[in-house]
């Protein structure tokens, strides 16, 4: 199989291993045997190797099994939907399965197009682990876990993709879309190494809609009072904006209640969420006409959150979540749509 022959003047110059990789390169397309030179230490004598296919084939799989491979789910090839692994839209919105990283891009369409900058939705899994002091850890799927049976789709049906989080715990997560809406179901697997009470959690990321506007070259302010007067004018203007924003809340004990954007609210509070959220109806006229329903199926509920006390204007969370006790099998989904 090996058939060494020294000489004493190398002519390629090249070093061993990369020889060896172009000629690994190239048998993989086909060629049956190749002639390399690789240099001996001293670099005065080279080694002539007649190298079988197979054996080098053999070699080369041997070798790429011991190296980390990054998952990704398939991708599509073709814009506009390039790098991405399933995708539905509509005249009304578009949801986007990234390859990469198994995260959805939920993008509201207004005048014909879709919305753009920092008011995309986002939408992420995980676990989260219940410690012994209540504490709640959330772990996201690491994107390095992701794998799927199911083919890159640009007309979305249903898709099953799995991964891993902290702690090893493997998660299922199913996607299906009937008549414009888009159910999404999340099962812990297997909890790993997690011993503490785990379910599987879905997220919508709601941006801050009205960032700050950063003004260039802006004339400082010539006294006090002009300065009082310029705040209040941005507080005006800030504060109609807001007008007509909300979150309508539907509880799980059927009760309701209809969350404004002009005040401070702690959105993770238990005078918000209640025994739990079965349905929200979302208003933005950042997105004009369109509103977002989001609806916990039975044996499951959602929360709402946000990272300090605000206005729900820079920036919510709702997570939705299956009971795990009751809801075994995996069949509780959460229904997205947004018209």
């Amino acid at each position: 199989m090996l058939e060494p022959i020294l000489t004493d003047h190398p002519k390629d110059g090249l070093s061993p291993m990369t020889t060896i990789s172009a000629l690994m390169f190239q048998t993989t397309f086909g060629f049956t045997s190749r002639r390399l030179q690789a240099s001996t230490p001293n670099g005065r004598q080279t080694c002539r190797l007649r190298i079988h296919a197979r054996l080098l084939m053999s070699c080369l799989l041997a070798t790429a099994s011991t190296q980390p491979v990054a998952a990704e789910l398939p991708s599509l090839q073709d814009q506009p939907w390039l790098g991405y692994y399933a995708v539905y839209a509509d005249k009304n919105y578009e949801f986007k399965i990234t390859a990469a990283d198994g995260i959805v891009t939920l993008i509201p369409v207004g005048e014909g197009a879709p919305v753009l900058g920092n008011l995309l939705v986002y939408i992420k899994f995980g676990i989260e682990e219940t410690l012994p002091d209540g504490k709640i850890v959330s772990s996201p799927v690491r994107a390095d876990t992701l794998e799927t049976a199911d083919p890159a789709s640009d007309k979305l049906g249903k898709c099953i993709f799995r991964g891993k989080t902290a702690g090893n715990a493997s998660i299922q997560i199913t996607i299906e879309q009937s008549r414009g809406i888009v159910f999404v179901g999340s099962r812990v697997l297997a909890p790993g190494t997690l011993t503490n009470p785990v379910r599987g959690f879905v997220t919508a990321v709601f941006p801050n809609i009205y960032p700050p506007a950063t003004a260039e070259n802006k004339e400082e302010e010539v006294n006090e009072r002009d300065a009082k007067r310029a705040a209040k004018k941005e507080a005006k203007a800030a504060e109609d904006k807001l007008k007509g924003d909300s979150v309508d809340l539907k509880w799980t004990d059927g009760k309701r209640q209809k969350l404004t954007f002009e005040k401070v609210l702690d959105a993770g509070s238990k005078e918000i969420n209640g025994p739990g959220i079965a349905a929200a109806e979302i208003k933005i006229a950042a997105y004009g006409k369109r509103k977002f329903f989001v609806t916990a199926a039975p044996n499951s509920a959602m929360k709402l959150s946000n990272a300090k006390p605000a206005s729900l204007s820079e920036g919510f969370s709702i997570q939705w979540f299956p009971d795990p006790d009751k809801d075994k099998d995996g069949k509780a989904r959460l229904a997205i749509e947004v018209k």
